[in-house]
């Protein structure tokens, strides 16, 4: 047999010679699988393989990137801090910015929790910017002490798992992170049942 020749190959050709009775392609693929002429290939996933999952109710947790945006006409590249909610789906910031430095991500954190509430969690991947476990810098990043003062858990993206500063539970003093960022607000709007009905409202109104 031709090394080059595959089960579509050597069917045409038994077509080609009325070869009857006809062996389906299938047939063909395992007949040289078990002569060991060819080797199969690993099966492609199907969408049906992978398993969604999302929270079962709307301010269990946010998902927060930044993503790159578009080349303006100047050169520049501005980025976009994102968020959405977990089960909902709704974008509950998208905050363009020069650069993803601490301050501009973190305020678009505030400014998504002023609006919508605070959420039990946040899910983000492992830039410097949203965890300084990974760092060679002393403490917490600024992103891991608000979710700290507000009682959310921060996930990282690689695990899934609760940051160190979440596990160790310590006790902060309460005007902290205000005086940090000079917010006395901060800790007005904690999510709950009440920000959840809030957020599927939104949800059903734009649907």
């Amino acid at each position: 047999m031709h090394p080059g020749w595959g089960p579509r190959t050597i069917l045409n050709r038994l077509i080609r010679e009325g070869v009857e009775p006809l062996p389906d392609r299938s047939s063909i693929y395992r007949a040289l699988v078990r002569h060991q002429l060819i080797f199969p290939s690993p099966r492609k996933r199907k969408p049906s393989d992978y398993k969604r999952w999302e929270r079962s109710r709307p301010m269990e947790l946010w998902q927060m990137d930044v993503t790159a945006g578009v080349y303006l006409a100047d050169g520049t590249r501005p980025l976009v801090v994102t968020g959405i909610d977990d089960h909902s789906r709704f974008c509950v910031c998208a905050n363009v910015v020069a650069r993803a430095t601490a301050k501009p991500v973190c305020d678009a954190l505030l400014g998504a929790m002023e609006t919508h509430g605070v959420p039990e969690a946040i899910l983000t991947d492992n830039g410097k910017v949203f965890t300084g476990r990974f760092g060679k810098g002393p403490g917490l990043v600024l992103f891991d002490r608000i979710c700290r003062e507000n009682g959310i858990r921060h996930l990282l993206a690689h695990r899934a798992e609760e940051s160190d500063d979440d596990r160790e539970g310590g006790e902060v003093p309460q005007d902290h992170e205000a005086r940090v960022l000079g917010r006395p607000d901060l800790r007005l709007h904690r999510g709950g049942p009440r920000a959840a009905r809030r957020l599927g409202a939104r949800v059903q109104l734009r649907a």
